[in-house]
């Protein structure tokens, strides 16, 4: 079975509909095909064909969105890379990609020619290479197809809901797969993509207030940034979904969101799965710690050391078992209990990272936590925490110590509790525990 690049269906079906707005301007179906199209001329000209791949570099803009599509007119893959990563990370991960053609804004200029007929797509094909966004270690590369970002887009609208008019706010990074999936989703379901340059809380923070769009996708730590912008009140009734993903949602956060009645959608998913996997419809704020049922088409099971296994279409090459540890309740919902990966050992004893930042967020003078490993002589590894407090806080980091005894086994207790101002993030503002290591 071979289906079209997504992009042409939306051009055939709604031409003059806006696929795509950017600081004022709006871009329809139709236009952005054509420059799709006039884009795989010239790339076409510089030898890209199918399979090869194509990098590109530079913020988020019209442009970015119109290579994306050309080089799914011909068949080739495309590496997506942070624009404000180091010099020598950037070059390191280039090397590694070994693209046939980088496009960059202050980079060579394509040489003109002809496109080739748009090339049809296998469902197993890959069409997207990323650098996964784990918060520790050299990011892997990891490959995405077409059938993976078919299913995603159909499986995330039975869940959220699709409207032909919806506007999804797409303030994520463009080398993520959260703010990739907002301008491939736009394109194969027909709706506008409204792009922002960058994430800056106060613009979306107004961008949702002024009834702009229907829906948005935040991590936490950008959703918190974003309600401190504006009074405690919520958003107009416009708004009809915040995906909500990326990491955890912190406790304080849910109480915020649950007493304000926001449309937040919980979401858990990974690079490797093109998003989400399992999602709460929208406004589903009852308690719980579960993440929802797994999308339409896809199922989550638990193995017997509770790594949680993703089996269907979502899963590359129809199964992955992934690093978080996890179960399912009696309804069949997803529950995550943090990343297998980050378990520490000490003394024998597994410690689940997560139980201690939960513990530590009872605490209703702490915002954020996170924990991390330590190498330890004696015990192998002990764990250290890092926590964030409310500006009017004055607990110490040994009455949190205290505070964790009370609820913990001895053994899980952190050696240290550090207070920061804040805690290092990712681009995509997960924890960055390497930075936290490094500390």
């Amino acid at each position: 079975m071979r289906i079209a690049a997504p992009l042409t269906s939306a051009a055939r079906s709604r031409p003059e509909h806006p696929l795509l707005e950017f600081e004022g301007a709006s871009f329809t179906a139709a236009a952005l095909h054509a420059e799709a199209r006039r884009l795989a001329g010239g790339l076409a000209a510089a030898g890209v064909g199918p399979g090869d791949v194509v990098a590109l570099l530079g913020d988020p803009e019209p442009s970015f969105v119109a290579h994306l599509h050309a080089a799914w007119w011909l068949g080739a893959v495309v590496a997506p890379v942070a624009p404000r990563a180091a010099e020598s990370e950037r070059d390191a991960l280039l090397r590694r990609l070994d693209p046939r053609w980088i496009v960059h804004p202050k980079g060579v200029a394509l040489p003109d020619g002809d496109p080739p007929p748009e090339r049809l797509w296998g469902l197993d094909e890959p069409a997207l290479r990323l650098a996964s966004s784990g918060s520790t270690g050299a990011p892997k590369l990891l490959s995405i197809t077409m059938g993976q970002l078919l299913f995603s887009a159909l499986g995330s609208a039975a869940r959220l809901g699709h409207l032909p008019d919806d506007r999804w706010l797409c303030c994520l990074p463009l080398n993520h797969v959260g703010g990739l999936s907002v301008l491939t989703r736009s394109a194969i379901l027909g709706f506008t993509a409204l792009l922002h340059p960058r994430f800056d809380a106060a613009r979306v923070a107004q961008t949702l207030d002024a009834g702009e769009v229907s829906l948005v996708s935040l991590v936490p730590a950008m959703l918190s940034e974003v309600l401190d912008q504006r009074p405690e009140r919520p958003f107009p009734p416009r708004l009809r979904v915040i995906l909500l993903g990326g990491a955890p949602c912190p406790a304080p956060l849910r109480e915020r969101v649950r007493a304000l009645g926001l449309p937040v959608s919980l979401t858990w998913g990974m690079t490797e799965t093109a998003s989400q996997v399992a999602t709460r419809a929208p406004g589903d704020l009852r308690p719980g710690a579960d993440v929802g049922w797994p999308l339409p088409f896809n199922e989550v099971v638990a193995d017997a050391d509770g790594v949680l296994t993703v089996r269907g279409p979502l899963a590359p090459e129809g199964e992955h078992r992934t690093n978080d540890r996890g179960r399912l309740d009696d309804a069949g919902r997803v529950i995550v209990s943090g990343r297998a990966d980050l378990v520490l050992i000490s003394g024998g004893e597994n410690i689940q990272p997560a139980e201690l930042e939960a513990a530590l967020l009872e605490h209703p003078e702490v915002t954020e936590a996170a924990v991390i490993g330590r190498a330890d002589p004696r015990w192998g590894e002990r764990p250290v925490a890092f926590v964030t407090l409310r500006p009017d806080a004055t607990v110490t980091g040994e009455a949190l110590r205290a505070w964790c005894r009370q609820r913990l086994s001895a053994f899980k207790v952190p050696d240290r509790v550090i207070v920061l101002d804040a805690l290092p993030r990712t681009a995509l503002g997960k924890v960055d525990r390497g930075a936290l290591s490094r500390l």
